[in-house]
């Protein structure tokens, strides 16, 4: 994301798709695994301003596209009535969100279909993200009787956005994934990044059927490919290409963008059904009797549905940057770095929203701090360190949602603003920064009106004791927020500028 012609064009183009675009939050999940009691889209992004996924998908995509921008989001039994407490907590005002809950199915234990049982209850379970699809075939708006895609169709919007719940940089990857998507007329378009070799995530592969020549892009599930790949290469197995580190297929991180037009069509052919698998934990060598467990779907099998001949499928790779997912507790975490991959613990995903601020206030002129290669803030054990000075949030009111925005409104003189390394720099509102010499806490808080005049910081000076961080200890008594990351960071000293105040 260096700062290019190209960029800003295909951002400044991807936002006006945004702005047709319908957004789906796949979140039926609760933060069990993560050490998390909530649910996962309420988890804080990061601790400095504790804004919450859910929190952060809405004021962007309100901030881009108003208040009545479609946003739909995918519950379960577990998650609805706490997403639905959630939404009206967060107060944001979106006069269009659907919430649409998933139900469970049957599971079985025996490759005969015996049905499971537990405590003298048939054993249900959820069936997987696909459903999101049946959901949105099924969904009818009740003033008008239409069903919503097709409502959706016929008020002018030309894309249907699917998002995971706890990856915040997808929005960094939106607009240009829909301005490439519209330029190469794509009926899907997965964004990628480059793929460790045995990292859990999906694979993007051209697949062939045996004595056919017709070839469908599509996601291969990280354990079929680890199977499949044998016989695939000279090494064999799940290996790196040669002379790099990353895997010959980049991996999909179900940030998925689809062509209304093309998708509609599809719902209605196939009822919102796409294809199901069953992933069986036998119990013995004679693989007849298994743990009980249920069919599924995936949510990116709608690309198995497309016909080549008639339908474009892609992908867009990105840099890794762009994904920051959490799904795994702190210790599995830390089990994965050992191992050589990503952790994607919720310490690792503040890490990384925070560097992904830095690098976009980077590429927008800021010149910030250097810090050594080897340079942490926090060691979380077995060699996990996390960098997160110099913190600089801002939202996206602030900041806008592109590398011009930045420069036209936060920062319209970069070369005069100076953060120091063990600084915090925390922005919510119209604010406009003209020179600023920051060594220490600072909070800026400008107003909401996107017709008001602008907060405006013009000569400031400010050095005080700051924020700092700290590990917890196994036997801390600590938020459980703070806990599944490891450590806690503690404010010292905060300056604080509020327009309401001046």
């Amino acid at each position: 994301f260096d700062r290019s012609e190209e960029l800003m064009s295909l951002e400044r183009e991807g936002l006006s798709y945004v702005k047709k675009s319908v957004f789906v939050l796949v979140a039926g999940g609760l933060g069990e695994r993560l050490g998390y009691s909530g649910i996962k889209i309420g988890l804080p992004v990061e601790t400095a301003t504790n804004r919450c996924y859910l929190e952060h998908y809405l004021r962007w995509i309100k901030h881009i596209a108003g208040p009545n921008a479609p946003f739909v989001i995918m519950t379960s039994d577990n998650t609805h009535e706490r997403t639905e407490k959630l939404l009206r907590g967060l107060g944001l005002n979106m006069t269009n969100v659907h919430l649409l809950k998933q139900e469970t199915v049957f599971c079985f234990n025996d490759i005969t279909a015996h049905l499971a049982f537990e405590n003298r209850k048939l054993l249900r379970k959820p069936h997987g993200h696909g459903d999101v699809h049946t959901l949105l075939y099924r969904s009818v708006d009740r003033s008008s009787g239409k069903r919503l895609v097709e409502l959706w169709q016929s008020q002018g919007y030309s894309y249907i956005v699917f998002l995971q719940d706890t990856n915040a940089t997808a929005t960094l990857t939106i607009p240009v994934s829909l301005a490439i998507s519209a330029k190469h007329r794509l009926a899907m378009n997965f964004t990628c990044i480059p793929r460790q070799p045995k990292e859990t995530i999906g694979l993007l592969c051209k697949v062939r059927m045996c004595g056919s020549d017709i070839e469908r892009t599509i996601n291969v599930e990280y354990d079929i490919f680890e199977s499949l790949a044998a016989s695939l290469t000279e090494l064999g197995g799940d290996q790196a290409a040669p002379g790099s580190i990353y895997s010959y297929f980049p991996g999909s991180i179900n940030t998925l963008i689809l062509n209304m037009d093309d998708y509609i069509p599809l719902l209605t052919e196939f009822y919102g059904v796409v294809p199901e698998f069953i992933n069986p934990k036998y119990t013995d060598d004679s693989k007849t009797t298994f743990k009980p467990c249920r069919i599924e779907s995936l949510m990116q099998d709608i690309a198995l549905l497309f016909d080549p001949e008639k339908h474009r499928v892609g992908g867009l790779r990105f840099n890794r940057f762009t994904y920051q997912p959490v799904k795994n507790g702190l210790q599995d975490g830390i089990k994965k770095f050992a191992q050589g991959l990503a952790a994607y613990c919720a310490a690792t995903g503040e890490e990384g929203f925070y560097e992904a601020i830095r690098l976009r206030l980077q590429a927008a002129g800021l010149n910030l701090p250097t810090r050594p290669n080897d340079a942490y803030d926090v060691d979380l054990g077995a060699g996990l360190k996390v960098r997160l000075f110099p913190i600089i949030v801002a939202d996206a009111m602030a900041m806008g949602v592109s590398v011009e925005d930045i420069t036209q409104r936060l920062l319209p003189h970069p070369e005069n603003v100076t953060v120091s390394a063990r600084s915090v720099l925390l922005v919510e509102g119209c604010v406009r920064i003209e020179s600023l010499d920051l060594d220490g806490a600072l909070r800026l808080v400008g107003p909401t009106d996107e017709n008001a005049a602008p907060l405006v910081i013009n000569a400031m000076t400010v050095k005080n004791a700051g924020w700092v961080v700290r590990p917890l200890s196994a036997d801390e008594s600590a938020d459980e927020i703070h806990r599944i990351r490891g450590y806690v960071i503690e404010e010292k000293e905060m300056q604080a500028v509020n327009h309401a105040k001046l």
